[in-house]
């Protein structure tokens, strides 16, 4: 009757899973005794989890990077395919490289990690509103300028600087740079040009009345003679009541005042002249020569410079007038007949 016997059980023999199993094992001898045994058996996991690519490659974006990139896989002993987590908050719009660390758990308390590079980038510079900026004109300064605006791509909106020292107040052309910087230290540039001329101090004359060409301004009118002060002529023209030389001294701002050439009004027989009495040919003219026309008598031709400088030219008997010893510029010339004086503007352009 003694003979060892060979256990039987209805229990699973496969276990795909760790953790702790118990078997019910029972013993038959074939004449009806039996008897019954319990066993445990321990399935463990010691393996970590190990990614499926070894190196993740660098997520790269322009201004931020939206969205977590895909997330990677790790193969693991027991589990099979396990998906990786990662705590980053996304989007990310930091400039500079992020190290964000992914987590593969196999459940089992094994846990493997990886790590990726987020790349935030901004290259770009920014772009100005304007293809050009306007040429700016003023007399005498420019006290500021409008600030030009340009856009980023990732900074948005940004407002331009400049190094040039306001008001602007030399003559002539000059340059401004503006420049435009976001955040990360791009910059674009942009120029403008700022014209400063001076006050136009020209005039122009009609019998005894003197008219100054500029339109803006403040005018008072002056006695060449000792440079005082006509009371009361404040507009733009004056009417001489006696033989002498004018100006006229034109105030456009603080810093912003100049005065005209002394123009000669001479009273012998003024009156019945006008501008319209003579003509001078060529006018401009190239060598300074030119031709009075006029149907009287021609006593006397000679140029008043823009500071009424008084210059004798040459006259011929032929109403020539040689004036080729001047140098290019604009005059007036007083032309005496036997009616009187009359002034004409003559120009010598070479």
């Amino acid at each position: 009757c003694n003979s060892n016997l060979a256990g039987t059980t209805t229990d699973a023999t496969a276990f795909n899973s760790p953790g702790t199993y118990t078997i019910n094992w029972t013993f038959d001898d074939g004449n009806g005794n039996s008897s019954a045994a319990s066993q445990q058996v321990t399935i463990t996991d010691f393996n970590s989890p190990i990614p499926n690519v070894a190196v993740l490659p660098n997520v790269v974006g322009q201004c931020s990077v939206m969205t977590a990139p895909t997330a990677p896989t790790a193969n693991d002993n027991c589990a099979g395919t396990v998906t990786g987590t990662t705590n980053a908050v996304f989007p990310m719009t930091v400039q500079g490289t992020t190290t964000i660390t992914w987590t593969f758990d196999d459940g089992n308390g094994n846990v493997a990690t990886q790590t990726q590079n987020i790349v935030v980038n901004d290259n770009t510079a920014p772009a100005p509103d304007s293809s050009t900026l306007a040429t700016v004109n003023s007399a005498c300064e420019v006290a500021s300028l409008p600030v030009p605006t340009a856009v980023d791509n990732c900074s948005g909106n940004i407002t331009a600087t400049t190094t040039q020292t306001f008001p602007i107040s030399q003559i002539g052309t000059t340059v401004v740079t503006w420049t435009f910087t976001d955040a990360v230290g791009n910059t674009s540039t942009q120029t403008q040009q700022v014209i400063v001329y001076g006050i136009d101090v020209q005039t122009t004359v009609s019998g005894n009345t003197i008219t100054a060409s500029s339109n803006t301004g403040t005018y008072q009118w002056i006695n060449c003679a000792d440079n005082s002060i006509i009371a009361g002529e404040t507009s733009q023209t004056y009417t001489a009541t006696n033989t002498g030389a004018y100006a006229v001294i034109i105030n456009n701002g603080p810093n912003c005042i100049d005065t005209s050439g002394c123009i000669q009004i001479d009273f012998v027989g003024l009156g019945e002249n006008t501008l319209e009495d003579l003509v001078l040919y060529p006018n401009p003219s190239t060598s300074g020569k030119f031709t009075v026309k006029y149907a009287g008598t021609i006593q006397n031709v000679y140029a008043l410079d823009m500071t009424g400088r008084k210059i004798n030219l040459n006259f011929e008997a032929t109403n020539e007038v040689d004036g080729s010893d001047l140098a290019p510029a604009k005059y007036m010339i007083a032309i005496e007949t036997e009616n009187g004086m009359v002034l004409k503007e003559f120009v010598i352009i070479r």
